[in-house]
């Protein structure tokens, strides 16, 4: 969540420092919406490179505090992201947002890292899933900083909605959808 890369002792001097602190600090939402992509779909939360020094960071404490909210949404909800089936996206509507992100490596040095910008993408990423005793949700999950509007048509039915910034919804919808 830091966005700051791994580095190994044995590799030499550590190439970072203060510098890297302020590079990795320009892309705010990079975090949230590779990690919030992962859980939509069913994927275990799990970070990568979490250190102690990142728990008092507070540039990434709303990083930190989302990243917990997704822990305890995905294990109150495990019988559909976990053992539940994923179905086809419902109808899906929501406002869009343009994410720069910083593609670098334990290799690379600050510097020499590269900006990629992703194209518009929704600013709620869903899914949707049937549990084993045959219910059937949509998971919503607002990785952005604001709030959101949605619009979801799912077998027939039509609901409309807000999430509140980096948060977690799932909406359960007749079981023959």
């Amino acid at each position: 969540p830091g966005g700051v890369p791994a580095w190994d002792p044995l590799w030499g001097k550590h190439p970072g420092g203060p510098e890297e602190e302020k590079i990795v600090a320009a892309y705010p939402d990079q975090f949230a919406v590779e990690f919030a992509r992962g859980v939509v779909w069913g994927v275990q939360p799990m970070v990568h490179n979490f250190l102690m020094r990142d728990v008092a960071n507070p540039r990434i404490a709303k990083d930190i505090q989302f990243m917990k909210d997704s822990a305890k949404f995905y294990h109150d909800h495990k019988d559909f992201l976990f053992d539940g089936e994923m179905l086809k996206p419902a109808r899906f509507t929501c406002a869009t947002k343009r994410v720069p992100f910083l593609r670098t490596s334990s290799y690379k040095r600050p510097h020499e890292s590269k900006v990629c910008v992703q194209r518009a993408m929704p600013a709620v990423f869903h899914s949707e899933w049937r549990a084993p005793d045959g219910r059937v949700a949509a998971v919503l999950v607002n990785w952005t900083r604001e709030e959101q509007e949605y619009e979801i048509e799912f077998g027939g039915v039509k609901r409309r909605g807000k999430l509140s910034p980096l948060s977690w919804r799932l909406l359960n919808f007749a079981p023959d959808v």
